[in-house]
């Protein structure tokens, strides 16, 4: 099935990254759906590409959400 960001693209969303054992949660806003990845601007840093089987899950941000990092 394949999944679409489009709505998700320029608001503030926290995605749920799955990095090997690790879930690490990045805040920022999604810029553009480049097919195999997302731009995405995270609150801080430069643009990063993310690959879109590494992301578990997407939300709407709430900007009391503080980036984490969970251990499996």
């Amino acid at each position: 099935m394949e999944r679409t960001f489009k709505p998700w693209i320029g608001h503030p969303v926290v995605l749920e990254l799955a990095l090997g054992r690790i879930k690490l949660d990045v805040s920022g806003t999604i810029l553009k759906d480049c097919g195999k990845t997302l731009l995405m601007k995270p609150e801080t840093g430069p643009d990063v590409e993310i690959p879109r089987d590494y992301i578990l899950k997407i939300e709407r941000a709430n900007r009391w959400i503080q980036p984490r990092i969970k251990f499996l």
